[in-house]
């Protein structure tokens, strides 16, 4: 009873600090909304991979690296919908690839990895793009952002020269301050062997 209660708990912890840092998210918008946009440039030749690219702030990064020549491959957990999706809003002569990709499951993870490597020798950008409770409150608590806003530091962060080989985070296409336990490299460490404890069993089942 007690270790039910302590998870709770646990959880509530979680969605206040999440509601936070969305209101952080909401100010720094309206502080620094008209600093958010980039450069299109040509990445031709480049290859680019994006998870969840098929809806909401995915689909609107693809967009923009469409636009910048690039080849894309998305992965998606239902293709034929993501195919329809894309024939209705990206250009018919987008250089897209669409493959399967479930990110609950490690054999499909691995399965859509093998097939993209298959089929390319080099990747240039890969956007770990998925649904997070932060970006379900950012999107719906906001009002006046929309998904395309929300994709122009994605898109920015893959394409910019400025930040070739720099690392960093950024919001609204500019470099932004995030918490300093983020670099701490014992925290790093914690959060690495918390995540492999998790995984483990999940791991040694696909291999």
């Amino acid at each position: 009873m007690f270790q039910i209660l302590s998870t709770y708990f646990k959880i509530i912890q979680y969605q206040i600090c999440y509601y936070f840092l969305g209101i952080f998210a909401v100010l720094d918008d309206l502080k620094n909304r008209d600093k958010n946009k980039f450069e299109i440039i040509n990445k031709q030749g480049k290859v680019a991979v994006i998870t969840g690219g098929a809806r909401g702030i995915g689909l609107e990064v693809v967009k923009k690296l469409v636009q910048c020549e690039m080849h894309i491959v998305i992965g998606c957990r239902n293709v034929k919908a993501g195919q329809k999706t894309i024939q209705q809003h990206i250009s018919s002569d987008a250089s897209i690839e669409i493959y399967e990709l479930d990110l609950k499951s490690f054999t499909s993870v691995k399965s859509f990895a093998e097939k993209v490597l298959s089929n390319h020798d080099q990747i240039h950008i890969l956007v770990n793009n998925g649904k997070l409770i932060i970006e379900l409150f950012y999107l719906k608590h906001r009002g006046s952002i929309t998904p395309e806003e929300g994709s122009r530091s994605v898109a920015y962060a893959c394409i910019s020269p400025k930040l070739e080989g720099c690392g960093g985070y950024y919001a609204n296409c500019q470099s932004a301050k995030y918490l300093p336990y983020a670099d701490d490299e014992e925290t790093q460490k914690k959060l690495y062997d918390t995540s492999m404890v998790m995984i483990k069993h999940f791991l040694k089942v696909n291999e």
